[in-house]
């Protein structure tokens, strides 16, 4: 499977740094809950445009030790809600793995929002999931 992603700041704009197209995407995150992939660009929402019906992974490690995402905090939603996308969310330590589904439609797409406004620890971004 192909994924080729893209990481957006909070005006929307295409970060500088960009991934490689790749299965997995591997993030880190601050001690306020906002991932990152290089440091000083803090990312609010992850494009993922895959050519399958998946799955996604973006794995996210703490910027510092004694950190970890918290899943309830993070308050994982459907956007919009309801659709038939599937979100796992597992830890391994302080090591939070997200794994995502495509639409089986081509440019289809759904999203999930993390985040709410309640920290700490929660995971504050939009991912994005779209078959091309």
């Amino acid at each position: 499977m192909a994924v080729t992603w893209t990481l957006k700041d909070a005006s929307g704009a295409n970060l500088t740094t960009q991934p490689t197209s790749t299965g997995t995407l591997a993030l880190y995150f601050n001690n306020s809950g906002y991932p990152y992939y290089a440091v000083g660009e803090i990312i609010t929402e992850v494009l993922a445009e895959v050519d399958s019906t998946g799955p996604v992974t973006i794995t996210l490690s703490p910027q510092n030790e004694g950190y970890s995402l918290d899943e309830a905090r993070s308050d994982p939603q459907e956007l919009p809600s309801p659709h038939g996308g599937v979100m796992s969310w597992t830890q391994s330590g302080p090591v939070t793995t997200l794994t995502f589904t495509a639409p089986g439609t081509v440019n289809n797409e759904w999203s999930w929002g993390f985040g709410g406004l309640t920290p700490p620890i929660g995971l504050k971004m939009k991912a994005r999931v779209r078959r091309a």
